[in-house]
């Protein structure tokens, strides 16, 4: 079973063919348009922008920590808690940048990056 998706894709392996031809695709464009050198490297607000760029078209949830568990056939990939966790502590791991609020994963197409 797929991943629940904006294309209504319902067979994994075909979700994860569109996925990977889509993302790349908007992979170069991001690159050659020189988006990534306004955003400010390794922060969370600029990897969430950069996910929500890529997989916008195909999930609903791209550029936001995940409320669900992801996994591919009987494997957990990715647990929505642990993520959460994760995200939490780098963003309070003496970094100096405050947490993100939810305005900070909207607006993609913003210039500058605030965290």
């Amino acid at each position: 079973m797929a991943l629940t998706n904006k294309l209504n894709i319902t067979d994994s392996t075909a979700l994860a063919r569109t996925e990977e031809k889509l993302s790349k695709q908007k992979a170069l464009l991001l690159f050659e348009s020189g988006y990534l050198n306004t955003l400010r490297a390794g922060t969370f607000n600029s990897l969430a922008r950069i996910h929500r760029y890529l997989f916008e078209e195909i999930y609903d949830f791209a550029g936001e920590i995940r409320t669900v568990n992801l996994s591919r056939e009987y494997f957990v990939t990715v647990q929505a808690g642990l993520r959460a966790h994760r995200a939490g502590r780098v963003k309070r791991g003496g970094c100096g940048h405050p947490p993100p609020s939810q305005s900070d994963f909207h607006g993609a197409d913003a210039v500058t990056d605030n965290m």
